[in-house]
């Protein structure tokens, strides 16, 4: 590995994350910090529930609006710092943080988890902006297809690790309680930074400057926009409130929710890409019938998968309610893609929708008990079907620009 990254991304050879070591350990890297994202979703929303709604709501909601807040800090830190201080840092507060959720449930202090949830949005936010810099600052010297690889492996391995958290997660507390849980994470990045520290060469020099502020001021991208957010939203509230209605209803173990929800995600990640090339190559003029089934169904499933009583029919809604979601984040991927040619500041302002949706998702479960969860379901499907018209209205009738 004499040269590191430089030497495999120059020659285009050994780029495949399976025979070179420093994708495999920025990809792993991203995938334990993903995972560990999630790992909270099968049993803190119970455990939070039991305070009440709210609490619930910010474990999920202090996580995004650290990162989300830490996205744009890290690449200005980027600029004049470089990624050796953003990846070390990140990988600090990631330690720092499974040790302060660890310390939380053993004195019973919620502030102290809360806190450790927005270092861990801050550490991920600068692991994920310093591993993508380290890999598209290198490949400027490769071809399109080759940069491309290096940075779909990086998200490939985000998508998977946010998959399989839930299921992780709810195995070790099922098997050994909350604080395994962030104990056993604390080792997995202990190693993932003793890997870093091996076999990564960190290039010299600030990241490039990257803004996507440019886009907002078309309106049609900002409505694009508004859709990964929306999608998001309705994701985020599934997994807030909808582990305690699989407990309280359907009576589920916590190795149970986390299975089921690493199997929607997985669902809509599988979904994802094959969504994508379909609608890459259908006329542009049908993607409004698209937008419109992907958003109806959204909506619809969010409120038929919270009303269903049995397992099967349970099921079957989480099912479609991953593929309407696919659905939706590929059009407004490609509507995306087709008004703006600046693939990585559409990267960071389709990140930066998400993250916004994922911050709201679960604060419009936050104030109502389970009892009532049915109104803010009924909520996000209302803004999903709303979303179509607006749709119309601003991305369907305006001409791309080029940008």
């Amino acid at each position: 590995m004499a040269g590191g990254l430089n030497y495999d991304i120059a020659t285009g050879t050994t780029l495949q994350v399976w025979n070179n070591k420093v994708m495999f350990t920025l990809a792993a890297l991203c995938f334990i910090d993903s995972m560990y994202a999630l790992s909270v979703v099968a049993f803190v929303p119970s455990i939070m529930a039991r305070e009440s709604p709210t609490h619930a709501a910010l474990v999920f909601t202090c996580y995004y609006v650290a990162q989300l807040l830490g996205n744009r800090a890290a690449r200005e830190v980027g600029r004049s710092i470089g990624r050796k201080f953003m990846i070390t840092v990140g990988i600090a507060f990631l330690f720092g943080s499974g040790a302060t959720c660890v310390m939380s449930f053993n004195h019973g202090k919620l502030w102290l988890f809360l806190a450790g949830r927005v270092l861990q949005g801050l550490g991920s936010a600068l692991i994920q902006t310093g591993a993508l810099g380290i890999v598209l600052d290198e490949c400027s010297r490769a071809d399109d297809a080759t940069t491309e690889d290096a940075f779909a492996s990086i998200v490939t391995a985000n998508a998977f690790g946010a998959a399989v958290g839930p299921v992780i997660g709810g195995i070790l507390f099922t098997l050994r309680g909350s604080e395994f849980v962030f104990l056993a994470f604390v080792v997995m990045v202990g190693v993932a930074g003793i890997l870093v520290a091996f076999f990564v060469d960190f290039p010299d020099g600030p990241l490039p400057a990257v803004s996507f502020e440019t886009l907002l001021t078309d309106s049609s991208t900002v409505t694009t926009a508004a859709g990964f957010s929306l999608v998001y939203c309705c994701m985020s509230l599934m997994w807030s409130t909808f582990p305690v209605h699989l407990i309280l209803v359907f009576e589920a173990k916590e190795a149970v929710v986390g299975l089921i929800f690493t199997l929607v995600l997985l669902s809509h990640d599988i979904f994802l890409p094959i969504i994508f090339a379909f609608l890459e190559v259908r006329s542009a003029e049908n993607r409004c019938t698209f937008v419109a089934c992907a958003f109806i169904m959204l909506g619809v499933f969010t409120v038929l998968a919270f009303m269903a009583k049995n397992w099967y029919p349970m099921c079957a809604m989480l099912f479609a309610f991953g593929f309407s979601a696919a659905l939706g984040m590929g059009c407004c991927s490609t509507e995306l893609s087709e008004r703006s040619s600046q693939n990585l500041a559409n990267y960071h302002l389709k990140e930066a929708a998400i993250l916004a949706g994922c911050c709201v998702g679960p604060l419009i479960g936050a104030f109502v008990d389970h009892d009532s969860l049915f109104v803010p379901y009924c909520l996000c499907a209302l803004l999903c079907v709303l979303y179509v018209p607006a749709y119309f209205m601003k991305v369907s009738a305006a001409e791309p620009k080029g940008i």
